[in-house]
């Protein structure tokens, strides 16, 4: 008997728990409501929020929170034009922003071209905000940077025909020449499976997916050829290790709209080139690198199959 009420008591508590978690208006979930074209998010306390508001001019705004509440992470509630109870949000048809962190050491990320009321509360909180935005002063550190443009896909310069090639200790896991963007990658870029034909003229053309949910996906691809390793010595590597080594060939930038699935023109140096020209095809890897809005980067990779393109055959003489 009292084992059946040790059993049905754990059980109980787990319900509890489970529901305070996933209900709307508990502990860990902050409150997203449109209300005649004005969306204003409101946290709770205890809360350490890390808050994206974007912003297009088709009165699309996402409200995204990477925050915590004690050890849960913070879900967002939508109300109105806001729907679905998560870590991003979408509400349709705002037209202003209102963003109130209340207390905690909170970082707000509201560099989207319109102009946001901020509120912070208590704690040691900086925003990123836009020239026009009304920062009330409990905001302790405001950075009102202009917001750069996001570059259009190019080829790397870098890796012009004349580059040789180096050897890369690591990709993915520095900078990458990437700066914090507080309006893109809320989700990383998806790689898919493919085989890549490179051109005559030594350039591959990767396919790179930006997931709807990302908002908008910008950094940078490459190609790298992975040192290939024994097969325990390889799994033995991988885990003391989360660089990615090897051979790079080739990188370009990229940005996208989310939903979009840009093909990227990544030129191969020299060494890239005769590697593929000698073998006719070889196994890389993509390795792209994005920068989070909270200014982390962010590595995704996808083993491929680069194939060089094939010459036509000459014609037969005719006797």
């Amino acid at each position: 008997m009292d084992a059946i009420r040790r059993h049905l008591g754990r059980g109980l508590l787990l319900t509890v728990v489970l529901a305070a978690l996933i209900a709307p208006g508990t502990a860990n979930a902050a409150f997203a409501k449109l209300d005649a074209g004005k969306l204003t998010y409101s946290a709770i306390s205890g809360e350490t929020n890390e808050l994206t508001a974007t912003y297009s001019s088709a009165g699309v705004a996402k409200v995204g929170d990477t925050g915590h509440w004690g050890p849960f992470p913070i879900l967002v509630s939508g109300s109105g034009g806001c729907s679905g109870l998560a870590a991003l949000i979408t509400c349709n048809g705002a037209s202003s922003l209102v963003l109130n962190t209340g207390d905690g050491d909170d970082k707000v990320a509201a560099r989207n071209g319109t102009a946001d009321r901020i509120s912070c509360g208590s704690g040691n909180d900086s925003v990123s905000a836009d020239p026009n935005d009304s920062v009330d002063a409990d905001c302790e550190t405001v950075d009102r940077g202009s917001i750069v443009p996001s570059p259009q896909p190019t080829v790397d310069p870098g890796a012009a025909a004349g580059d040789p090639g180096t050897e890369v200790p690591q990709v993915g896991g520095g900078d990458a020449g990437l700066g914090a963007s507080p309006y893109v990658n809320f989700a990383p870029p998806v790689i898919p499976r493919q085989t890549v034909t490179v051109s005559r003229s030594g350039v591959a053309a990767v396919r790179v997916v930006c997931p709807v949910d990302a908002g908008a996906c910008k950094g940078t691809v490459a190609l790298v050829l992975v040192n290939s390793t024994p097969g325990h010595a390889r799994i033995v590597a991988a885990r003391r290790s989360k660089r990615v080594k090897g051979l790079k060939l080739g990188s370009a930038p990229f940005s996208a709209k989310g939903g979009e699935k840009p093909v990227v023109q990544i030129r191969l140096n020299r060494r890239g080139r005769r590697r593929i020209l000698r073998t006719r095809h070889t196994r890389c890897r993509v390795v792209v690198t994005t920068r989070s809005a909270t200014g982390k980067v962010v590595t995704t990779t996808q083993d491929i199959t680069l194939r060089a393109r094939r010459t036509a055959g000459r014609p037969k003489k005719k006797h």
